[in-house]
């Protein structure tokens, strides 16, 4: 069941809080590693740009920067705000924001983050491909520890469950005119 479209996902991993810069960057250079880290999930429409960026610190979503440059926080800050961006309001991101980071440090959020995105979409994917076994004909389930964080980790099953759903329709889409 996995095509083109899919075998990228299964396989996307995003950098962890340490793995980011540990030193200033300028705007272009953190749009640009934001949208290579999320190419897999994303489509062009999807995209971050520089204007989104000074409408997050504008608008207080993200921390400003500090001399024109930013660092690992804000960068972790912008790749979770590229992937609820596509199921929640920026308001409720900010709510969402807020809440994690009085529970534990950026550093333990944005990985719990992570580690939630790569497992929900690996879930999925494994029930994709395990789709035409007959034990779990008719069934689907996915099995996933809420860590008392269950707001965040259902945000991340409908962004990743759309992102999916996404990548099959335009297989399908694909696959219909190639059999035309």
């Amino acid at each position: 069941m996995i095509n083109k479209n899919l075998s990228g996902i299964s396989e996307f991993k995003i950098p962890r809080y340490k793995d980011l810069p540990d030193f200033g960057i300028y705007l272009e250079q953190l749009v640009e590693i934001v949208n290579k880290t999320l190419e897999v999930m994303f489509d062009e429409d999807n995209k971050l740009t520089k204007s989104m960026v000074n409408n997050y610190v504008k608008h207080k979503l993200i921390p400003g920067p500090i001399k024109k440059r930013y660092y690992r926080d804000h960068i972790a800050y912008c790749i979770v705000i590229t992937v609820l961006k596509n199921i929640l309001t920026m308001a409720e991101i900010d709510d969402g924001i807020l809440f994690e980071l009085k529970k534990s440090s950026i550093e333990e959020s944005y990985n719990y983050f992570c580690n939630k995105v790569e497992e929900v979409l690996r879930l999925v994917i494994n029930i994709l491909e395990k789709q035409d076994s007959p034990e779990i004909k008719g069934t689907a389930s996915i099995n996933i520890d809420l860590d008392n964080r269950n707001g965040l980790t259902l945000a991340i099953v409908s962004v990743c469950t759309k992102v999916i759903t996404q990548k099959l329709l335009e297989y399908e889409l694909l696959k219909a005119k190639e059999d035309k």
